[in-house]
């Protein structure tokens, strides 16, 4: 017999756990954990205040579970409050640069090949880090989880053309990096 497997969606299981459903909020945990790690862990470029902030993420869904706007995408509140409580951890450190260079130190590995593709990845990887944070985390809403300039002007609480102003920004920026001319 073949079992089909029904996909809930993050809203409902959401109203569940407001319901009483623990296994609901498990649910939700497990679907964001690794995908909320990733994100805090290259906002703030060190993966342990990641983890901590992360439980805060978590704590906060739970302390206002039920005053969740179900006309909202769950994954838009949920990535709104990691990116305000990695802002208000750079407010509260004075390693605001720091943090900002090494905001993409966690990524994955690069391997030296000698292909143009990979030489091209160094360089736009290489462009990124020297972003400054509003903008990174534009590019990185934009190209590591797809949102859209909608989604994103939600998470960060901006205004859509603000986004899309960032990302032209970006965009430019990185084209005019000395090392991605030279990849051309």
């Amino acid at each position: 017999m073949n079992k089909k497997s029904i996909i809930i969606s993050d809203e409902e299981l959401l109203k569940q756990f407001c319901e009483g459903n623990t296994l609901a909020f498990e649910n939700l945990y497990s679907r964001y954990y690794a995908k909320l790690l990733y994100f805090i862990t290259q906002m703030l470029g060190n993966t342990e205040n990641a983890k901590d902030i992360l439980q805060e993420v978590f704590i906060k869904i739970v302390e206002n579970k039920c005053k969740f706007d179900f006309n909202r995408k769950f994954s838009v509140w949920i990535y709104s409050i990691a990116s305000n409580m990695c802002k208000n951890k750079f407010k509260h450190n004075a390693v605001v640069k720091k943090a900002a260079n090494e905001i993409l130190y966690t990524t994955s590995k690069i391997e030296e090949v000698n292909t143009t593709i990979n030489e091209k990845k160094i360089a736009i990887r290489n462009a990124i880090k020297k972003l400054d944070i509003k903008h990174k985390q534009v590019f990185i809403l934009r190209h590591s989880y797809s949102f859209s300039f909608k989604e994103i002007a939600n998470i960060l609480e901006i205004s859509e053309g603000t986004v899309k102003s960032r990302m032209f920004n970006c965009i430019k920026k990185i084209s005019e990096q000395k090392e991605i001319q030279e990849v051309k």
